[in-house]
This record gives structure tokens, sequence and C-alpha cells, in this order.
């Protein structure tokens, strides 16, 4: 690893919400070590009423993890909303027409899916700091079911994954068992929530 050594566990003085709890678990599961809410700052022009100026803006990223057997590198972006990720999330795949204020309000929750440049700005930012070879990937609760398909084909033209969340719970789920060991809150609920027969056949 080049620069700061990314380090078990999430940064200090920065909260970690519960989607991202479960998306560090998940990737400490497989091997990773993981960081949660890292901040950025990123070079960007800003328009003011006498001329426009560069300006360094703090952007947070919500995980990066780097596994030390297979060297895989990610950064990841985690969304846990109840509603699902959606078209109108991505400006690429929001019709001309329905664009507006409302559509603008929920694509500037996924600024760097939205954004190439900013996006490649963070991608620098992330590996002068961690090394290179970090590939994106969004973490969310769920995709719109109507919206999947469009939202899969974009990510893939776009060069980032999308893991749900019912892949995150079903590889916890294994690694309970395997992490016996774990003394993780979350770990240790779904073995008393197994044990007490509360998940369906």
């Amino acid at each position: 690893m080049q620069g700061n050594q990314v380090k078990h566990g999430r940064q200090s003085g920065l909260s970690e919400e519960a989607s991202e709890r479960l998306v560090r678990l998940y990737l400490e599961g497989a091997g990773y070590l993981v960081v949660s809410n890292t901040r950025y700052k990123i070079p960007v022009f800003i328009e003011t009423r006498t001329f426009p100026q560069r300006q360094r803006v703090s952007y947070e990223a919500d995980i990066v993890a780097i596994n030390p057997v297979s060297g895989d590198r990610i950064w990841g972006e985690v969304k846990g909303w109840r509603s699902g990720v959606q078209k109108h999330h991505f400006a690429a795949l929001w019709k001309q027409r329905n664009r507006g204020k409302e559509a603008n309000q929920w694509q500037r929750t996924m600024k760097i899916f939205n954004n190439p440049a900013l996006r490649n700005q963070l991608r620098k930012a992330i590996e002068e700091r961690y090394g290179s070879g970090f590939r994106l990937v969004l973490y969310c609760d769920h995709l719109k079911a109507s919206d999947r398909v469009s939202i899969l084909a974009h990510a893939e033209k776009g060069n980032f994954r999308i893991v749900e969340m019912r892949e995150i719970l079903a590889h916890l789920m294994r690694v309970k068992d395997e992490q016996a060991y774990s003394n993780d809150p979350v770990l240790q609920l779904l073995r008393i929530m197994e044990r007490q027969r509360m998940f369906p056949d």
C-alpha cells in the first residue's frame, strides 16, 4: 500500500450510519481491511458574483477497502434508502422532460455517479492516499424492480458495480457461523434470531 495504511474499523471522529456498518461487516467478513467516512479535499470551480474561482471542497467516501490477499481495492458509496435506488437518481436515465427541481434534488444525492469529473477527482484523491487500482461500488438497500434492468446496464456502462442489501445479508448469515468468535452485536443478533427460529425456512 502507498501513503496512509488502511486500518481496521472506522476513521476517528466521523459517525458511521447503520447501512455503512453492515457494508463494513460484509467486507471485513470477506477479508478486507476497511475504513469508513474518510474526507478528501477536491479542487472545484465555484461561481461567485465577481468571477469563477477555484476552491477546495470536502467530499466524503463512505467506504474504502483493501483486500491484502487478493489486492482488490474498493471505493464504496452506501445508499440505504427504503425506497431503493431508482432511475431518477441517474441523470443519464431520466428523460429531459422530467428533469426539474425535484429531479435535481434526487440526483444531487448521487453526485459521484452523475458527475464524471468529480468522480475522477475523488478517485484520484483516494488513490493518492491509499495507492492505485480502486474500483467503485454502489451499496444500496435495493434497486426498484421496474428500473432494475436499465440501472444495471447503466452501471456496466459507467464501470461501477452495484451490491444490494440482500447479498450483504446473505453473506453475513454465512459469516456469523464462520466467525463464531466475533462479538459484534449485529452478528450476535443474527445468531440469536436463528436459534429462536425467527427466520423463515
